[in-house]
């Protein structure tokens, strides 16, 4: 027996076994892709058709052979020219064949249960119609169906209680199909919906396909990367669900809070590493609405900051919304005012002054921020999953936490990182040293979003809508209470998962307020005693939906997504937020940024327009194409407000505020003629130097008088920088003449500095600094990358830059291979498997690794700077700790291995 009919009565026998299992669990159909051979023995099973049919044609004995040949084929279509693909690879293929294959297709139905063509499609294509419909889910239709998966995910959650109609109907509604074959997939609902299932719940048992074909189409659509991101967040939707029924409503008054005053001490790190203490004053705008008198009082007074008494500041600028921070001359100490009011005879400056008196503590507690700025707490209350800085006068205190070898002055600071779920061991050992541990139930809008959410506990949604919650704990308990309007509550057992969703079914129009207890349960002999741990409140509007709503759109609602919390137009501008928009698929979005500057005047910026849903990724392209406009980075540099508008054709506009926070010291531009000129605005009383560095000397500095730039300069084409007290503006200009094309305007720099210390220092300023003008960001980036190169150069030292500047040539690292240190054996081994990684965070950690276990150096944070003046060098900031390695030969042999795999890892990217 030849081992064609080998494979096909293998063939015969899986598919009759997969037969009998299907009739006893699901009587659903068979497919030909869920034949049992691999990817190989496919391809070796159509050589061997292709033989065969040179010899004898198509024959009988060999028809389930070439139905997985048909599928296969199938399998990977993409809408047009079946017949003649299969004919390339049958080369004496005949059009009459094609009813051969149809009638051996009707006969696996018949005999194995096995799956019909169905539908309008179906009847027109009558022959092609079998193989595409075997081949269940064609590599073609698979990102179309993780799209539509993506758009309707908000509305899968509880996909367990669903059946597989009622999961392909809610794909059909709300996905607008593009294309005629995807559109015939969805009208068959059933089908589409066990693809729903398969895709979201790769890991739950499935009956409808053999696992192995499962894995097959799981693992074809996942290697789509952008199928796997649209399924990744869909499958997230998936998480278990508790359900819970409201009772009838009632209504209740939500308390507000009165405005206070009371200035944030925040302390911000410097580029050497040193922690610095400031204070951002509280606004003075909802007390003086409360108080119009207290206007014209703050139009007499006063103020000035711990330290620094003799430098004294108008009032009037507690009147803007956010006023500026002011540098602390020394740390204030308990019993004395962060800010003091003068006159201090004046009554509202005697009561300004009080509320600025720092209150006794035991331990100064500074919560650390995303952008790393640590503010100060009014309580020592901890959160799970938060930074601090813990600091205390009292030289004998133990402070917890990693002790910080600088201390602010007086205050000894230790840095605390705490895990996201603490364990009652360690919040026994916080508590007896003296800190509260929160321990807090978290609840956040999940699927459908709300039309408003508040994060002081107000939502408002529309009627019919699922109420789906994120239940987010810090801390471990048996059970969770579900009370609504006070009225009703039922104890659901917990959720073993730190996050799970919980859904309200059944609220009425109007207003509620849910509450949820996390409890502990404790039995002791025959008495349960149940103990309440943590509380949360919710208070929820629920109202009618509006008129244009009902049975009209695909996607009910508009939902915007921007992150982070408290997004600053820097860290737009920079790339840092992201920004998503779900909404109808007819509807048309545009996203724009809009700025007023000092002077009033607004300027909008459209980022995109386009129809939903709008991703990250879209975002983010789109901005970058934006921001290339030369007008964008003028305006935001002067700007004082911003604010994205996301605004729908049928939603309305969506204003979400963008954080401006003017630096005392600030670059400003002023259109003159086709250009502009720059100024200086500084709330000092001290000049600031001011140095300009050209394009073609990066490293040189030419001091430029202040009173220029305070009055305003042509800009010429380099960097300005401008430093005062502890303060540096920095500001990059690309204006090459005219008449230079593109190429020419390109022209490398000429770096001769061989001061390490000084190039770190000057590629920190050009890293940091907006850009403006022509080509500016190509030219910022070839700036940048001479200064690295010649940063790393200097510290690998000769004759490192020659053999590296010969590998552009000879696409060999094997000279540099041979420059690295030490000479231990396996060492430059470790450094060639690196080399072949595709991960830096990876290779970091195994680079760091092997330093240590090669004895190339013991101190884990001179190997860290190393890899951070190689790989990031926006990060290495830390200038003493590199003039102290400098004496020191690890410092190049780290250089040189973290540069060998650096550039490994560029080659091997670039295959």
């Amino acid at each position: 027996m030849s081992s064609l009919e080998e494979t096909c009565r293998r063939l015969h026998d899986h598919f009759v076994a997969l037969k009998t299992s299907r009739d006893r669990k699901t009587q659903g159909p068979v497919y030909v892709l869920e034949h049992p051979l691999s990817i190989a023995e496919c391809d070796a099973l159509t050589s061997q058709l292709r033989v065969a049919y040179r010899t004898m044609g198509a024959r009988q004995g060999h028809w389930l052979a070439w139905l997985v040949a048909a599928t296969e084929l199938g399998y990977s279509y993409s809408g047009s020219d079946y017949w003649p693909r299969l004919q390339k690879r049958v080369p004496e293929w005949e059009f009459n064949d094609r009813g051969r294959l149809a009638r051996w297709f009707e006969r696996f139905a018949k005999e194995f249960a096995g799956a019909r063509p169905s539908g309008a499609w179906a009847a027109q294509f009558r022959l092609i119609a079998w193989p595409i419909t075997h081949a269940i889910l064609p590599t073609d239709l698979q990102v179309q169906l993780a799209r539509a998966i993506y758009t309707a995910r908000h509305y899968l959650f509880g996909i367990e209680e669903k059946s597989d109609e009622e999961l392909g109907q809610t794909i059909a509604r709300r996905w607008v199909p593009h294309g005629d074959r995807f559109e015939r997939l969805l009208q068959r609902e059933a089908f589409v919906g066990s693809l729903v299932r398969m895709l979201l719940q790769p890991k739950a048992e499935q009956d409808a396909l053999s696992q192995q074909t499962l894995r097959r189409i799981v693992a074809d659509v996942d290697s789509k990367s952008e199928a796997e991101i649209l399924l990744r967040d869909a499958r997230a939707s998936c998480r278990p669900t508790v359900r819970f029924a409201a009772p009838a409503p009632r209504a209740e008054q939500s308390a507000v809070s009165r405005p206070r005053f009371s200035p944030d001490l925040v302390l911000e790190q410097s580029t050497d590493g040193q922690w610095q203490s400031f204070v951002y004053p509280s606004s003075a705008v909802g007390l003086a609405a409360e108080a119009p008198a207290l206007r014209k009082s703050l139009e007499r007074l006063r103020f000035s900051v711990a330290g620094n008494p003799t430098q004294a500041f108008s009032a009037l600028e507690l009147l803007n919304a956010s006023p500026r921070k002011r540098p602390l001359g020394t740390f204030p100490v308990t019993g004395t005012p962060v800010l003091r009011f003068f006159p201090s005879d004046a009554p509202d400056a005697v009561l300004l002054t009080r509320d600025c008196v720092m209150a006794p503590r035991e331990y100064w507690v500074f919560k650390i921020r995303n952008d790393g700025s640590a503010w100060l707490q009014s309580t020592p209350t901890l959160l799970s999953g938060a930074s601090y800085l813990v600091g205390s006068l009292d030289p004998t205190k133990v402070l917890p936490g990693k002790t910080l070898e600088r201390p602010l002055g007086d205050l000894r600071l230790a840095r605390l990182e705490l895990a996201s779920t603490l364990t009652e061991t360690d919040r026994a050992a916080l508590r007896s040293a003296g800190f509260q541990v929160a321990q807090r139930t978290a609840l956040h809008p999940w699927g459908v979003l709300p039309r408003v959410w508040r994060e002081d506990g107000f939502a408002e949604y529309v009627q019919g809508e699922p109420l789906l919650l994120r239940v987010e704990r810090d801390h471990y308990f048996a059970a969770l209470r579900v009370t609504v309007d006070s009225e009703a509550a039922q104890e659901l057992p917990s959720a073993t998962s730190d996050a799970f969703l919980l859904e309200i079914g059944g609220l009425a129009l109007g207003d509620h307020e849910i509450g949820i207890d996390t409890l502990t349960v404790e039995r002791k002999a025959k008495v349960l005693t149940t103990t309440r741990v943590a509380s949360t409140l919710l208070h929820v509007h629920v109202r009618a939906p509006s008129a244009w709503q009902p049975g009209v759109l695909p996607t009910e609602a508009l939902a915007v997504n921007v992150e982070p919390e408290g997004t600053t137009l820097e860290q737009v501008l920079d790339g840092v937020a992201d920004l998503s928009v779900e909404g109808a698929a007819e509807d048309v979005v545009e996203v724009t940024l809009q700025i007023v500057d000092g002077g009033g005047e607004r300027h909008g910026h459209t980022i995109l327009r386009r129809r939903p849903p709008i991703t990250r990724a879209d975002w983010h392209k789109h901005l970058e194409a934006a921001t290339r406009d030369s007008e964008l980075p003028y305006h935001a540099l002067g700007a004082t407000q911003a604010a994205l508008v996301i605004s729908s054709e049928r939603f309305g506009s969506h204003r979400k505020d963008v954080s401006v926070f003017p630096s005392p010291l600030r670059w400003a531009l002023k259109p003159h003629g086709s250009g502009f000129i720059i100024q200086l605005h500084t709330d000092d009383d001290v000049p600031a130097q001011v140095t300009f560095h050209s394009r073609a000397t990066p490293c040189a500095e030419v001091p430029i008088a202040f009173a220029r730039v305070f009055d305003a300069m042509s800009a010429c084409d380099g960097l300005y920088v401008a430093r005062q007290h502890e303060t540096q503006a920095v500001l990059e200009v690309s204006s090459p003449p005219a008449q230079l094309t593109g190429f020419e305007a390109l022209a490398s720099a000429r770096i001769e500095e061989r001061d390490p210390l000084r190039l770190l220092a000057c590629l920190a300023c050009w890293i940091g600094a907006p850009m403006l003008g022509r080509l500016a960001k190509t030219r910022h980036t070839q700036t940048v990358n001479g200064l690295h190169t010649q940063l790393v150069h200097v510290l690998a030292r000769d004759p490192w830059p020659y053999y590296e500047q010969r590998v552009a040539k000879h696409r060999s690292l094997k000279e540099l291979d041979d420059l690295v240190v030490p000479k231990v054996p396996n060492y430059g081994r470790v450094l060639g498997l690196l080399r072949g990684s595709r991960d830096p965070d990876v290779a970091r950690t195994k680079f760091l690794s092997a330093s240590d276990q090669f004895a190339v150096c013991k101190d884990p944070a001179r190997v860290a700077l190393a890899w951070q003046l190689v790989f990031d060098p926006r990060s290495a900031r830390d200038l003493r700790l590199l003039g102290e390695s400098l004496a020191d030969p690890a410092l190049q042999a780290l250089i040189r291995g973290a540069r060998l795999i650096q550039l490994g890892m560029r080659e091997e990217a670039a295959k």
